[in-house]
């Protein structure tokens, strides 16, 4: 294998994605050094209920270097709430609340057995 400057060896990689535990703009940015510049970084976010993405946020660069980064939006058809024990949407920056995902996919629409599951 020939050896290569940091940012040959990955030359052709043009997106990165990430999910499964919380991101640092530190790893982002360390790893970055080997990619094209043009390269794209997202943090993707999806419980393991979910068994797929709820969110995805694109990685500017200029995000605070302490800290983990956002979860960013919901994708297509996901709604994400931020509910108090109550069910109540929480006031931003002054309540705590759990993350609650909502959505449909387009192929549970034709599997009427996937439409009435009960929820205890």
């Amino acid at each position: 294998m020939e050896k290569c400057e940091p940012k040959d060896c990955l030359r052709s990689l043009r997106c990165v994605s990430s999910g499964g535990e919380a991101l640092s703009i530190n790893n982002v940015l360390d790893f970055a050094q080997f990619a094209h510049d043009k390269c794209q970084f997202y943090n993707w976010y999806g419980p393991a209920e979910c068994t797929e993405a709820a969110s995805k946020y694109l990685i500017s660069g200029n995000e605070s270097k302490q800290g983990h980064l956002p979860i960013g939006r919901p994708i297509p058809n996901v709604y994400i709430y931020i509910l108090d024990d109550y069910l109540q949407h929480v006031i931003p920056d002054i309540q705590i609340g759990d993350i609650v995902i909502g959505g449909m996919y387009s192929c549970s629409f034709t599997r009427a057995e996937l439409l009435n599951i009960g929820v205890d």
